[in-house]
């Protein structure tokens, strides 16, 4: 299969910004680690009191200075040539997914398909259940009742590439844009999303020459479409300016003070209903 690179197979970043920025990593207890990005250390300092305020923010982990860079051009080429397997793949599978519901809907057997000989199971556990073999669930011989007579996907998918692309705009639609190359001269640095249950949420760390085939992996089918990574960049991280720390330290203070007053508040509901049930008491046992 020969494969052409274009647009819809680069290697779009989350944040699709480059140039210099300032990070803010945040971790919270439930929440896991977070990442503010601004343009500049008074715009973050700006935005971290609404942040602050609206998530649990146990403590600020990581500072940095940085300048966010486009893709490697290594990584953008291992992850090209991947998602245009991906894509032709993924045209294929749908093809067939639209000529099984034409089936089902108009009872007729859709142009370059024929229909399944017969049952024979594939050793698919479940394979000996009446449902499983009425739609050839597990059949060796078909993929759902239907075969493939003479449909040239390859000829299909470069005729139709723009339909399914546009159906699929999610995975295969979004544009590469303009920005701050990266340099083979500098360390670099990557930021990723770490998601799931006891996760460690947005990850940054520094990407090793072998490590740079990993990011190119398209994760089309698990994420829709969408590539963990959240961007590149040079830069070291830095002390955690004192300004955020007092930031946070301020609405620490501010929380525990809002939750001794409602402790306050539930021990003196909490009398009031004590004297409520002894009062409730001596009218019963009058």
């Amino acid at each position: 299969m020969s494969i052409v690179l274009e647009d819809a197979h680069q290697l779009i970043p989350h944040y699709r910004a480059t140039g210099p920025h300032v990070l803010c990593v945040w971790h919270g207890h439930n929440e896991g680690n977070h990442i503010v990005i601004a343009r500049s250390l008074p715009a973050l300092l700006g935005t971290l009191p609404r942040v602050f305020a609206h998530h649990d923010v146990q403590e600020v982990r990581e500072y940095h200075e940085v300048d966010i860079v486009l893709p490697p051009p290594e990584v953008n080429h291992c992850y090209a040539v991947l998602k245009a397997v991906r894509e032709r793949e993924d045209f294929e599978f749908w093809v067939k997914d639209l000529a099984h519901r034409y089936w089902r809907v108009t009872k007729v057997v859709p142009p370059g398909f024929r229909p399944c000989p017969g049952f024979a199971s594939n050793g698919q556990e479940g394979s000996e259940d009446p449902y499983f073999q009425k739609h050839h669930i597990g059949c060796a011989n078909c993929d759902a009742l239907l075969l493939v007579a003479d449909v040239d996907f390859e000829s299909l998918h470069q005729k139709r590439k723009n339909l399914f692309r546009e159906m699929h705009s999610a995975i295969y639609g979004r544009k590469p844009f303009a920005g701050q190359p990266s340099d083979p001269s500098r360390p670099l640095r990557g930021a990723w999303l770490d998601a799931g249950h006891h996760c460690a949420g947005v990850v940054t760390g520094p990407v090793a020459k072998p490590q740079l085939a990993q990011y190119g992996q398209p994760d089309g089918r698990r994420n829709e479409g969408e590539f963990p990574l959240l961007f590149f960049f040079h830069g070291a991280q830095k002390a955690i300016p004192a300004e955020i720390s007092k930031l946070l330290a301020a609405e620490q203070e501010r929380r525990e003070s809002v939750r001794q007053q409602r402790r306050i508040q539930n021990d003196l509901n909490s009398a009031k209903r004590d004297k409520a049930a002894a009062d409730l008491l001596l009218r019963i046992l009058e």
